[in-house]
């Protein structure tokens, strides 16, 4: 069986613990393979895992290893690159909101995703824009998309990183990485969006500018990803809100995938047993060991909780 099914078989008979949003964007998967009216193509999905394994880590203990995705990882990438319309053949989800938790791996992933649809999902002109709320945000992935194609491509044959570009040539195709505090946003053409850390946006300004951008193409993204925020009249919550209705079923939205990584209502933050609903990675991109000494010292010290 192929992980991404395995992780929601598993999450559904309560083998991997995970928060009641998980658990409702998992019976949405699993329903959705009954749809008459939608196909999941397996080729699409394998073919963008293989990609990404072909990317080599750089920092830490997993540097000079291949980029290996985790169960909860291929089921974001299963639902965001699977899912066809078989009327008109065009891709299902349009947009995505992932939200997980800090030491998640979330920019790599992000930067991932990033060099698949630069490289690899058969678009030639693609447009790929990689955006934040500061250029100092939208540098951190950025540089981590420019340290993978220097991996793929050490003599940049066919990968041309810049200050805030990479060319792949064999497309004619770009990323360009943007900030809201960019003098200009505009004159955009993306088959590709991704916007870090949107909890901190203070407004949906560059949001917007790539999703007008993106009306010319066949099979175009959007996609947020995100810590959780603190802020609840920025645009991110209200996102986030709506999200949750769309799992919920209180809204329908046929183009939005949802993966929320968080903690129930109720739930005990300070015990080891719910950390895994909100922190996947557990055990891998960061230890108990680390979330442990976080969490008794803002016992010790409750001005350090909520960061926590």
């Amino acid at each position: 069986m192929k992980p991404y099914y395995e992780y929601v078989d598993k999450v559904l008979n309560g083998e991997i613990v995970v928060g009641n949003y998980i658990r409702l964007a998992c019976e949405r998967f699993k329903n959705d393979l009954e749809r008459e009216d939608l196909e999941f193509r397996e080729s699409k999905v394998d073919l963008a895992i293989e990609f990404i394994s072909t990317l080599s880590h750089f920092t830490g203990k997993h540097s000079g290893k291949p980029f290996k995705l985790e169960g909860w990882q291929q089921f974001i990438v299963a639902n965001i690159i699977g899912w066809y319309w078989k009327n008109t053949g065009t891709r299902r989800f349009t947009s995505s909101y992932i939200e997980v938790s800090r030491k998640q791996g979330k920019t790599a992933l992000a930067a991932a995703l990033c060099l698949y649809y630069l490289i690899a999902d058969g678009e030639d002109g693609a447009e790929v824009l990689l955006a934040a709320n500061s250029k100092d945000q939208a540098k951190i992935a950025f540089d981590m998309c420019s340290k993978f194609c220097k991996g793929l491509d050490p003599k940049g044959k066919y990968l041309t990183a810049y200050r805030a570009d990479i060319l792949f040539s064999a497309t004619n195709s770009k990323l360009k990485v943007l900030a809201a505090d960019d003098s200009k946003l505009d004159g955009f053409n993306a088959s590709f969006g991704l916007i870090d850390e949107y909890h901190s946006a203070a407004n949906s300004k560059v949001r917007d500018v790539i999703k007008s951008s993106m009306g010319m193409r066949e099979n175009p993204h959007l996609c947020t990803i995100t810590t959780a925020g603190f802020d609840k009249s920025l645009p991110c919550y209200s996102l986030r809100s709506v999200s949750i209705e769309i799992l919920s079923q209180l809204k329908e939205d046929d183009s939005m995938f949802i993966a929320i990584y968080s903690l129930d209502e109720g739930d005990d933050w300070t015990k080891e047993a719910n950390w895994i609903k909100c922190a996947p990675n557990l055990g891998i991109t960061v230890t108990k060991k680390y979330i442990r000494e976080q969490v008794r010292q803002a016992k010790n010290n409750p001005s350090e909780e909520v960061g926590v």
